[in-house]
C-alpha cells in the first residue's frame, strides 16, 4: 500500500494521501520478514471509522494472520489476530497452515470473516472435503471470535472442493442478514447462501466471463443526502 483515497460524502470530494511504507513501516502490521501481504480477494470492511483487511504477515504457509484496522490518513490503528480452524489466533508455530482467508466483511454491524480449510490430515474425499467457516467478531475491544456457522463444499457448490478466485471467488455478506455472496466461475452464476435455512440461491446469472477479473461490487449507499437534511434539523 503506498496511497489513501479517502471520499468524504459530506464534502463530495475525494483525498488522496501518499503512504510512506519505509524503514520497517510493515512491522505495525505483525510481520517478521518485512513482508505483509493484504490477501487478495478476501474484500474489506469498514467498522469504527477504519478500513479492515486481512493480511498475511509473514508468508503464504506459515505464521500468524491478521485483521489490520487502517484509518483514513492510511496509519495503522490496531492488529486484531485471525481465528485459525480452531478458533484460537493462528500461531507463529504453525508449520504449515491448511486453511486460508476467503472474505473479510461486515453484517449487523459485526465484522465477519470466511476462511476455508482443509481436513486435518489434508486428503481430500467425498467424506472429508474443503469446508467454509464464517466468524463474527463479538468482541471488537478484545478481538474475540465467534464461530457462527460451518458448510461444506458439497452442501455450498456440489464439489468437494474448488479452487479460490479460479472456481469460485466470495462477493459479500448481507448487511443486515445472514447471507453469503459467491461467484461460482464455471457457470457464471451470483450464488447466496443463507446461513440460517442453509439454503444455496441463485441470485443472477453474471453472463460470459470478459478479460481480467471482474466481480460484482456490494452496493454502497450514499449518504451525502442524508447528511444534508441531518443538518437542518
Amino acid at each position: 500500500m503506498d496511497a489513501v483515497h479517502t471520499y468524504s460524502s459530506e464534502a463530495a470530494a475525494w483525498t488522496n494521501r501518499v503512504v510512506e511504507w519505509l524503514d520497517g513501516g510493515w512491522r505495525d502490521w505483525g510481520g517478521r520478514s518485512g513482508v505483509a501481504p493484504i490477501q487478495p480477494g478476501t474484500g474489506s470492511a469498514v467498522v469504527n471509522g477504519m478500513l479492515h483487511l486481512a493480511v498475511d504477515t509473514d508468508d503464504c504457509t506459515a505464521g500468524p494472520n491478521n485483521l489490520v484496522a487502517v484509518d483514513e490518513t492510511g496509519s495503522t490503528r490496531r492488529t486484531i489476530p485471525l481465528p485459525g480452524r480452531d478458533g484460537a489466533g493462528a500461531g507463529e508455530e504453525e508449520e504449515e497452515k491448511d486453511w486460508y482467508s476467503v472474505l473479510v466483511g461486515r453484517s449487523q454491524r459485526r465484522l465477519h470473516y470466511v476462511m476455508c480449510v482443509r481436513p486435518p490430515h489434508g486428503r481430500l474425499s467425498t467424506a472429508e472435503p474443503l469446508k467454509l467457516l464464517v466468524w463474527v467478531l463479538e468482541d471488537y475491544d478484545a478481538g474475540g471470535w465467534v464461530l457462527k456457522h460451518a458448510l461444506s463444499f458439497p452442501e455450498l457448490f456440489g464439489r468437494i472442493a474448488c479452487q479460490f478466485r479460479v472456481e469460485y471467488s466470495a462477493v459479500a455478506v448481507h448487511p443486515d442478514g445472514n447471507w453469503v455472496f459467491f461467484v461460482r466461475h464455471w457457470d457464471q452464476k451470483l450464488v447466496a447462501y443463507d446461513m440460517d435455512r442453509k439454503e444455496v440461491i441463485v441470485v443472477s446469472d453474471l453472463g460470459p466471463r470478459g478479460d481480467g477479473d471482474e466481480l460484482p461490487a456490494p452496493y454502497v449507499p450514499l449518504y451525502s443526502e442524508s447528511l444534508a437534511l441531518a443538518k437542518k434539523q
